[in-house]
């Protein structure tokens, strides 16, 4: 877990991806002419939905996959501090 704490590898990893994300919507967001970013018929690009999606495959299903291949429950402390 130590490499997803503030300032190691799993952290600076999860902020470089947030910011690529915003980077990729501000820039279709920007696009004018036909190229345009059509945000009735497609939403917004990597709307709220795709990022909790993407924050609970990698928050709740880590812990449960750390629970089936440990063979045993983490602590309702040891899930908490994860999360």
């Amino acid at each position: 877990l130590d490499s997803i704490m503030p300032g190691n590898l799993g952290w600076k990893t999860a902020i470089h991806v947030r910011v690529l994300h915003a980077k990729v919507r501000h820039a279709l967001l920007r696009r004018r002419g036909a190229r345009k970013w059509d945000k009735k018929k497609y939403g917004v690009p990597i709307n709220q939905e795709d990022m909790s999606a993407t924050l609970l495959a990698f928050s709740v299903n880590v812990l449960d996959g750390i629970d089936i291949i440990s063979g045993s429950a983490l602590s309702e402390q040891e899930r908490l501090d994860y999360l």
